[in-house]
Order: C-alpha cells, then structure tokens, then sequence
C-alpha cells in the first residue's frame, strides 16, 4: 500500500495508487472487520459454554445439597415416630444413606441429659457395647458442666468417628448456638465451619442440625421444654466440595466460602483457593 506513494522512480509507482494501494486498503480494512466479528463469536460461543457449564454445575451442587438436607429429614421422621430408637435402629435406618452420600463424615444423635443424669446415662452405653464412653466438653474433654448436656449418642460412621462420641454440644460456642437456634426455631441449622473434634487433618467442618420433640411445639418456651435431643449430619468439608464437584469440568474452578460477620472466609476448595483468597 506504501510503495505508491513513496517509492522510486515515481513515474513508475504512482500510477499503481489506484490499482494496487486502493485495493489493498479495502481488503485489509474486511480483513480487519471480518477478525473482529469471528473474535466476536468465538468469545460469544465461550461465555455461552462457560454460562451452561456453571449452571450445569450448579444444578450438581444444588441436587447434592439437597441430598443432605433430605437425609437428614429422613432420619427425623424416624425419630418423631418412635418413641425410643435404639443404636441397632439408628444404625440400619443410617445405612442406605451413608451408602449413598459417601462424603458424609458422620450421621448421628445427640440426647438432652439432665446433670444429673448423667452417670446412669453413661453408665447405660458402656452396658450397649461402649465400654470407654464418657460425656466430655470441648476439645480438652473435660468433665461436663451447666445443668443439663447434649452428648453425642449415637454416631454413624461410628469407627471413623469413635472419639467425638459423648462430645457436649453445648460445650462449645460454634454447635451450642447453632443447637439453640435450631431448637427455638424447629428448623434445621447449619453451624460456621470449625475444627471438628475427629479432625485429624486440617481440613475445617460444618455440622446440621434438626432439633426432636416431645410435646407440643407452638412457642420457644414449649419448643425449649420439649426438645429431647438433636440429629446432626457432619462434613468435612473439602472432601464435601470435592464429592460434590466431581464431575465439573476441567476448565471450572470452585471454591467455598462462608459469610462471618467480619467478612467472608475461605471454607474449602482446591489448593488454588488458599493463592486465590491471598
């Protein structure tokens, strides 16, 4: 296109303007329009694929939570039709779900025990096969205290959790304000994600729980008096995420975080989570 205009001898290239420099102009200004549009669509194609893909996923997401939730549930009709579940019980009704949630770190029940109570409550598992079980609080499991506990009684996986067993729930700030607010609510609720008392790792836990009755359940007074215990479902959460998300595609990434009243925390993900929150 410069040569016309420039170049030597100029007799010889002038001319050429019209035939040679006009031309080429045009041609490369399509060209340049023509990339442009077919940048265009290719981008449009991979947010459209990036679009269906995230929902796909989400949906994914959405499915297995509610799996949990409906475990959970499952467990709670049981309860409220029988007056008494024993550990044989528990155990089979836990069965099929465990089975089919394999990144549950634990199905349980925590009862209410009066103080005192206590000894004959534990006293009655070491009878059911527990020989070493003992009602503790927090995480240096010491002697319970207050007028009332809420150990862990029943516990599935139990092998793999066998040293939260006659955990106090109300020993510690994280699952005795979620209990609280799950028992004058009725509801199920989840707690902060927190070190679990089986962790071994580092990874960090999240605990739901549904709140058991006996009696009548109109007003939180009623709901505080009659609740006799709590089932509760445990994850640890990067093997959640990981079970959860196991069949996104490559080019997605996921990370989990939590809502505190100082901010968001990162919950769980992939290694890349801990570059990406720094």
């Amino acid at each position: 296109m410069l040569m016309p205009l420039v170049a030597q001898p100029a007799s010889l290239w002038r001319p050429r303007r019209q035939v040679v420099s006009i031309p080429l102009l045009i041609t490369a200004v399509l060209l340049t329009v023509v990339a442009r549009q077919l940048n265009a669509w290719h981008q449009e194609r991979q947010d459209t694929a990036f679009r269906q893909s995230v929902e796909t996923t989400t949906n994914a997401v959405h499915l297995r939570l509610q799996g949990y939730l409906h475990t959970i549930e499952a467990m709670h009709g049981l309860f409220k039709a029988s007056d008494a579940v024993s550990r044989t019980e528990f155990r089979e009704a836990a069965r099929y779900w465990l089975m089919s949630l394999d990144s549950v770190q634990a199905l349980g029940w925590a009862t209410r025990v009066p103080m005192r109570d206590v000894p004959g409550f534990e006293a009655a598992q070491r009878r059911e096969g527990l020989p070493h079980y003992r009602v503790f609080d927090g995480v240096k499991r010491t002697a319970p205290q207050g007028s009332e506990v809420v150990p862990l009684h029943f516990i599935e996986r139990q092998t793999q959790n066998q040293s939260a067993l006659g955990f106090n729930i109300l020993s510690r700030p994280e699952t005795r304000s979620t209990y609280e607010r799950a028992r004058d609510t009725d509801s199920m609720q989840a707690t902060p994600g927190f070190r679990l008392i089986q962790e071994q790792g580092q990874q960090r836990g999240v605990v739901l729980y549904r709140p058991v009755y006996k009696g009548p359940t109109r007003t939180v007074a009623e709901r505080r008096s009659h609740i006799v215990g709590t089932l509760f479902l445990t994850l640890r959460m990067d093997d959640a995420l990981a079970s959860i998300l196991q069949d996104m595609p490559l080019h997605l990434a996921a990370c989990l975080y939590e809502n505190t009243p100082t901010g968001e925390r990162l919950l769980g993900g992939p290694s890349n989570c801990q570059a990406m929150d720094t």
